[in-house]
């Protein structure tokens, strides 16, 4: 009885000495304590296991931060055109109003602008090399052409008599760019393999843009654009 009526005094001098702290502000460890005692009430009760749950990030939630956003797997199409030739010679341009035929007319075209995007594949069967030029070059034509397309075949590992070799020559285009400043000099056109298709144009004006992009889709297979397959 002793020891239940000592207990009994010790409390109600604890909650004495909480009560005054918490009027004084003091943010001791037994007014604390009291708070939360007074704030457990059934209806917002929140135990310490539920307020770490709430703060400890999940499995899922790890792994969006680490992985980020999902992204749909990139495929790897082989190429339908290899864009070559000089520096500033209208490479960009010109493989963007290919895009934009190909887009209008539902078919997908892989154009691919240089040599360090091109690795050695069996699908290089289909690819269309097209040599970019301007008059504004320090180079000729055939010698623009001569070492593009050298480079190419010695990327492939072809040599320049291989039967896939002449096909490549075969399937190549020449295009003469920026006409609308200064036109293609016929010697420069006369130095060139009488076998080679030429087409002067211009694809900041649009000149001869369409007869290039008829060139192309005559010379590959184009398959139809992925969305619009589904429509």
């Amino acid at each position: 009885m002793e020891d239940e009526a000592s207990f009994n005094k010790c409390s109600r001098q604890g909650s004495r000495r909480a009560s005054r702290e918490k009027q004084e502000g003091k943010d001791t460890p037994s007014s604390v304590l009291g708070l939360l005692i007074d704030d457990a009430s059934p209806a917002n009760s929140i135990s310490a296991l539920d307020l770490g749950r709430s703060r400890r990030p999940s499995s899922e939630d790890s792994s969006m931060c680490m992985s980020g956003p999902a992204r749909p797997p990139v495929r790897a199409e082989p190429p339908h055109v290899i864009v070559l030739g000089e520096r500033l010679a209208g490479k960009s341009a010109i493989i963007s109003s290919l895009e934009g035929f190909a887009e209008r007319q539902g078919v997908q075209l892989n154009a691919v602008k240089g040599l360090d995007t091109l690795t050695n594949s069996p699908h290089l069967a289909q690819v269309v090399p097209l040599v970019v030029w301007d008059a504004e070059q320090p180079t000729t034509l055939s010698e623009c052409v001569t070492r593009h397309m050298g480079e190419l075949l010695t990327l492939l590992q072809e040599r320049p008599n291989s039967a896939f070799s002449k096909e490549l020559h075969g399937k190549l285009v020449v295009m003469c760019n920026k006409t609308d400043a200064e036109p293609c000099p016929l010697p420069e056109l006369s130095a060139l393999d009488p076998k080679t298709t030429f087409l002067a144009g211009s694809s900041l004006r649009g000149t001869n843009m369409d007869a290039l992009w008829r060139l192309i889709k005559s010379r590959t297979a184009l398959p139809p654009r992925s969305d619009r397959a589904h429509c």
